[in-house]
């Protein structure tokens, strides 16, 4: 784990941890990139269950 300098808002951290429920700055930023990653995940697995909706079975003769 590295330890990094960063210089956050004071309004934006409050409001953070106040719309995450954590108690701590750790806490907050921990739970806000832990929500980050998970978004991000589950708008991937959306768009690929999307994309094996299509019907590509038109194109299986199309590189022969």
């Amino acid at each position: 784990m590295t330890k990094r300098l960063v210089e956050i808002p004071d309004e934006l951290l409050v409001a953070a941890q106040a719309a995450l429920g954590t108690a701590t700055m750790k806490d907050t930023i921990n739970q806000a990139l832990i929500n980050s990653v998970s978004e991000a995940e589950h708008e991937l697995d959306k768009a690929l269950c999307f994309a094996s909706t299509f019907d590509t079975s038109s194109r299986d003769n199309a590189w022969r």
